[in-house]
C-alpha cells in the first residue's frame, strides 16, 4: 500500500507493507493412503494475544478427509497443529484443506490415495489379434501371502484377460497378459483392476 502526504507544495510518499495474519500453512504428509491420517500446521505472523487465537479449518471433501472446525494457537505462540483424518477411497482423490484467520486464507492440497495406485497398458493401442500387457501398481506393499487384484474387461468377445493377478508379499506391482482378436473397425475396450474397494481403469484400442 502506498501512502502520500502533501503539505503546501511538498509531497512525501512511503510504502506500507501489510503482512498476512497467516505466515505459513503446511500439510504433512501431502499424500496418504485412504484411512491414514495427515497433519496440518498453521503459523501466524505474530504471537497470539492473551486469550489465544482461533484459526478456522475446513475440508473441501468431508466424506474423504475430515478436520476439526478450528484450532487454537496458545497465547504468546505463533503455531499450532491439527489432525486430518482420511477414509478409504476407490480412486486417488485430491482434497483441499483451508485455514483462515483475521481475513487471511491459505490452502493446501492433500492427496488421498486408493489402494490401487495405477494401471498401465503396454501398448495401449494394438492391431486386433496382437497382444498387450497390463501392469497394476498398489499404493503400498502387499501383505502376506499376496494381494489378489481382480481384472475384468468390457468386451470379453474381443479381449481376453485372466480373472485376477497376484501381487507378491512385500511388493507393489503385478502384470498380466491381454489377448485380443481381429476387428473390422477401430474399437475401444476398457480394462479395470480392483482391489480392497479401490479400482483403476484404462482403455485399450484395437485397430483393424
Amino acid at each position: 500500500m502506498t501512502l502520500t502526504a502533501t503539505f503546501q507544495d511538498t509531497s512525501k510518499t512511503t510504502t506500507l507493507i501489510l503482512l498476512s495474519a497467516i505466515s505459513a500453512f503446511s500439510v504433512a504428509p501431502t499424500s496418504v493412503l485412504g484411512g491414514v491420517n495427515s497433519d496440518g500446521i498453521v503459523t501466524l505472523s505474530s504471537p497470539a494475544g492473551s486469550s489465544g487465537a482461533v484459526v478456522t479449518i475446513s475440508s473441501s471433501n468431508t466424506a474423504i478427509a475430515t478436520v476439526q472446525p478450528g484450532v487454537r494457537v496458545a497465547a504468546g505462540k505463533t503455531a499450532a497443529s491439527f489432525p486430518i483424518a482420511t477414509k478409504a477411497v476407490a480412486v486417488t482423490t485430491p482434497v483441499v484443506i483451508k485455514v483462515s484467520y483475521d481475513g487471511a486464507i491459505q490452502t493446501r492440497t492433500l492427496t488421498v490415495e486408493g489402494k490401487v495406485a495405477g494401471l498401465i497398458l503396454t501398448p495401449a493401442s494394438v492391431v486386433g489379434g496382437a497382444n498387450s500387457d497390463g501392469g497394476v501398481t498398489l499404493a503400498s506393499p502387499a501383505g502376506a501371502p499376496r494381494a489378489v487384484v481382480t481384472v475384468v474387461c468390457s468386451n470379453p468377445a474381443l479381449v481376453t484377460v485372466q480373472p485376477a493377478v497376484a501381487v507378491a508379499e512385500g511388493t507393489t506391482a503385478g502384470s498380466f497378459p491381454i489377448k485380443t482378436k481381429a476387428v473390422t473397425k477401430t474399437t475401444t475396450v476398457t480394462i479395470t483392476v480392483s482391489y480392497a474397494g479401490s479400482s483403476a481403469t484404462q482403455t485399450l484400442t484395437l485397430q483393424p
